[in-house]
């Protein structure tokens, strides 16, 4: 009975959120701020266990709770309103230790990055560190619900990719943060699809990584109507990551397909399966990777295949990033301090222009890493995730788990994320997939493992 209250709840917060969008739509202010207020009165009625949920399901319209797109988004507050709320928890729980250790990091946190205060992107800086404090207290929460949370996250991800499409067809381009990249087809402009995210590389990123989670439930679904669900999810989100015409998405999902299709295969050779199984599955591969050939062929002119081929054939495949990453590292090159401790979030964010080409960011997280908190910040941030992967190695868990981690690290490298509304998110659910005992325990008892590879 609970679960159904909680679930009316949510799909509340979702009918909110579409009426975000009809008042973006329509330019009508009285609307957006109806459901901004609704969704706020709903946070502030409901448990952290419940709050966490809402704030997954918020997150592909961050751009959109605001008075006009673009402005501050009142998902800072919904966040603020979390994070005060498990405060008040565990201090009515007597949990006071573990508020002292969140708080201790937290400090070293700011003290290792104090310098940004003092620069005139402190703004940005402020909301770094709302979203680093909101992930300290998130991710050794035992109450947090984490398929519950993907799922909703998911479906709320594909509502809005809906609604973005809606809003791209119509040429809304109020809706939109940031300009639209676009591919130049013969002398058509096709705009590339970013959902209500406003980014494309953002969008196809998230998009990977939730096709990942879908495909692993897919694995583990136990009935038709789970498996069902998760095939048209899996379904719609390949057709909504296609449109964004982004090189990497397709890259990331040829070898999401290819780690699952290892994982299957070596499964079944040590579980000893008839290996006619193997022969069945390859000769499948085989064909349809021969009918794809053909269908390709034979469609050279279509606009989905001609924009991707435009997009691959290019002379520059990196789309200028190389230049980009030669620039921030002759800028942090440039004094030692930069070098050791980073350019800082200022420095960082100062538009770019290279060959008659601008922009903010290096397109690529690991060098992100590295000018926002120097060598020793990324030394230091690489040992704590080795550790962390390596203590997941050393409790043999299943390798499908770590599909989704394996796509972050690959499509950090043409991609930065660091400083956006998702980061922490989505580093969230690839972790927590890797202890939470949701997933884990369905895979306790698979004989393929890490330490088989």
């Amino acid at each position: 009975m609970n679960k159904n209250r909680d679930d009316k709840i949510l799909i509340y917060i979702i009918m909110a959120l579409i009426i975000d969008f009809i008042g973006h739509y329509k330019g009508d202010k009285i609307i957006i701020v109806i459901s901004i207020g609704l969704i706020l009165s709903i946070m502030l009625f409901t448990t952290s266990q419940k709050h966490i949920k809402i704030l997954f399901i918020c997150l592909p319209f961050f751009n959109l709770l605001a008075m006009k797109v673009g402005e501050t988004s009142f998902f800072y507050v919904l966040m603020c309103i979390y994070i005060l709320k498990v405060i008040l928890e565990k201090i009515k729980k007597h949990q006071i230790k573990d508020l002292i250790k969140k708080y201790s990091i937290i400090v070293f946190i700011v003290l290792c990055t104090v310098r940004n205060m003092f620069d005139p992107e402190i703004k940005k800086y402020i909301i770094w560190l709302i979203f680093t404090i909101f992930f300290i207290f998130v991710y050794k929460d035992k109450n947090v619900k984490l398929k519950s949370c993907i799922n909703w996250f998911t479906l709320s991800f594909i509502i809005s990719s809906i609604l973005g499409y809606i809003a791209i067809i119509n040429n809304l381009i109020q809706m939109f943060p940031v300009e639209l990249g676009y591919v130049w087809n013969d002398g058509n402009v096709v705009l590339r699809f970013v959902g209500l995210m406003g980014e494309t590389n953002g969008y196809a990123q998230v998009d990977l990584i939730l096709i990942s989670f879908s495909l692993i439930n897919i694995v583990q679904s136990k009935n038709f109507k789970e498996l069902s669900k998760y095939i048209l999810t899996s379904v719609m989100l390949i057709i909504f990551g296609c449109i964004t015409y982004s090189k990497m998405f397709i890259i990331g999902f040829i070898i999401i397909i290819t780690l699952l299709i290892l994982y299957y295969l070596y499964k079944n050779v040590v579980r000893h399966i008839n290996i006619k199984r193997i022969y069945v599955l390859l000769s499948l591969l085989t064909i349809f990777t021969g009918f794809l050939t053909i269908f390709i062929s034979k469609n050279m002119d279509s606009e989905l295949i001609s924009n991707y081929l435009i997009r691959f054939s290019s002379e520059d495949l990196s789309t200028g990033r190389f230049q980009v990453y030669r620039y921030f590292i002759d800028f942090m090159e440039s004094s030692t301090l930069y070098t050791l401790f980073g350019i800082g979030f200022y420095n960082y964010l100062i538009p770019w222009n290279i060959s008659n080409n601008t922009g903010i960011c290096a397109h690529n997280i690991y060098l992100e890493c590295s000018l926002l908190f120097g060598i020793i910040g990324f030394l230091l941030i690489l040992i704590l995730v080795t550790y962390k992967i390596k203590s997941f190695i050393m409790k043999k868990k299943c390798f499908i788990l770590f599909i989704p981690l394996i796509i972050f690290f690959i499509t950090g490298l043409s991609l930065h994320s660091m400083l956006t509304n998702y980061f922490y998110f989505i580093i969230l659910v690839i972790f927590k997939i890797l202890e939470s005992d949701e997933y884990v325990n369905k895979y306790e008892k698979s004989n393929f493992k890490i330490r088989n590879i």
